[in-house]
């Protein structure tokens, strides 16, 4: 076991160089009743990819938090398994989706569901129970491009949730540890 985890290490080591302040590793054994834990600790803050591993089984957690200033007011982002989080200074979840991002939800229940455009498939919406379009839009040259349709967008909450659910950089580093062929070794 020892053995198969030095070449993972070391893989995880220079994936940590990826733009994204990962430098920082250790091997938990006593978390999740596993056989090893490695979690990755950010530079900058709080932010944690941790993978589980017992037996031929893995089990994969991350979370990235993220604070936000807007028109004054504090927030938090909180990613944890490809759900999303915001939170105001006292705690309360004002937004938050589910893992595959496709549906988001306000606090006051409000939900709003992602589709794919009709004609084109480059071009995404988040309709509300009503399917009005309340924003669209697509990445051309990794620039995200959003636009309001109907002007229900009350705060700036839902775009900026928007264009963190689609920060392909981070997913695509999350993907090359997780699909890992050192991995399945383990």
């Amino acid at each position: 076991m020892k053995t198969a985890l030095i070449p993972l290490l070391i893989l995880l080591g220079s994936y940590t160089t990826f733009g994204q302040g990962f430098s920082s590793g250790k091997i938990n054994a006593s978390q999740w009743d596993t056989d090893v834990v490695i979690t990755l600790k950010s530079d900058n803050g709080p932010d944690e990819i941790r993978i589980a591993t017992k037996g031929k089984k893995t089990r994969r957690s991350y979370q990235k938090v993220k604070n936000l200033k807007i028109n004054e007011n504090s927030y938090q982002l909180i990613e944890s398994c490809g759900s999303i989080n915001i939170l105001n200074e006292k705690g309360e979840t004002l937004l938050k989706t589910n893992q595959d991002r496709s549906e988001i939800f306000l606090m006051n229940h409000e939900k709003f569901t992602r589709k794919k455009a009709k004609g084109n498939s480059g071009v995404f919406e988040y309709v509300n129970g009503n399917q009005q379009v309340i924003v669209s839009g697509q990445v051309k040259g990794g620039v995200i491009q959003l636009k309001n349709h109907s002007g229900e967008v009350r705060d700036a909450l839902i775009a900026l949730c928007l264009e963190e659910l689609l920060q392909h950089a981070y997913d695509r580093y999350l993907n090359a540890i997780m699909t890992s062929s050192f991995l399945a070794q383990v």
